[in-house]
């Protein structure tokens, strides 16, 4: 049985999303950890969110809700819903308007996590773990 375009898409969610917390410090007392925000997204109104701290930085009720919000952005950049980041960008230019800081090194960890050349279109990327292109 082969894999199906939903679970490579859900493969490379759930990696690109572990690598970012990773990125992002995730540890105990961390400001992640503290905000139940494993992506350390800034506060936009998401499902979940109950505010945002000092830096904008959106605070969940859960790890669940945090969880769940950065796997909805993730989707939005890949499907083209994102009004900032489109599938035909690259790593680079997502970490360049995510990242606070450390821009070319957050997008090559992420790369290197998801066995992937930053420099390739997330619609490149897409197809890589789907088999399928939306280009």
């Amino acid at each position: 049985m082969g894999k199906t375009a939903s679970s490579g898409m859900s493969v490379l969610l759930d990696k690109m999303a572990t690598a970012m917390k990773e990125f992002e410090g995730w540890t105990v007392g961390s400001r992640s950890y503290r905000n139940n925000n494993p992506g350390n997204l800034k506060f936009a109104g998401q499902a979940g969110a109950i505010g945002q701290d000092d830096e904008g930085h959106a605070i969940f009720d859960s790890y669940d809700s945090g969880w769940a919000a950065l796997i909805h952005q993730l989707s939005m950049y890949f499907n083209g819903t994102s009004s900032v980041i489109q599938p035909e960008n690259c790593l680079y230019t997502l970490y360049s308007h995510y990242a606070e800081a450390n821009s070319v090194e957050y997008a090559e960890y992420v790369g290197q996590a998801l066995g992937v050349d930053p420099s390739l279109s997330l619609a490149q990327i897409q197809a890589f773990y789907t088999g399928v292109s939306n280009v």
